[in-house]
């Protein structure tokens, strides 16, 4: 069977007509569509930024030990020089370092609670590094 064409775009151009009109209906009724980014707590932003800092972290610190035979450093001026770049309002702090592993700490500045992230559980998590 063949589908006439012209149904095809009245029909298309019904729906999309349809569809304006609900809109400017609930624009005139004073309903709008909630923003997306409101719909989350800003503690929620603010500690995926915390998050990012720190997988970022880890990401550098791996890279620095596969260019010093292993050994990860301890200082995040060296993590940046490996390409770590700062996160606004987020510290990181490296706290354990060596041949074995290293824990970063990251505390954001609208934030109380301090995360971490450990070589032995490669992912962030809350608390300070033990």
């Amino acid at each position: 069977m063949r589908v006439n064409s012209v149904v095809v775009a009245i029909v298309a151009a019904s729906l999309i007509l349809g569809g304006a009109i609900i809109v400017a209906a609930r624009v005139m009724n004073g309903e709008s569509k909630p923003k997306e980014s409101s719909s989350a707590p800003r503690s929620d932003l603010w500690l995926d930024e915390v998050d990012s800092a720190l997988k970022n972290a880890a990401t550098a610190e791996e890279s620095f030990a596969t260019s010093s035979r292993g050994l990860y450093t301890a200082e995040v001026s060296e993590l940046e020089e490996e390409g770590l770049q700062p996160t606004e309002n987020v510290t990181l702090v490296v706290i354990e370092s060596s041949d074995l592993g290293y824990c970063i700490e990251a505390a954001h500045a609208r934030l109380a609670n301090v995360r971490h992230y450990s070589s032995d559980v490669g992912r962030p998590v809350d608390g300070a590094c033990r």
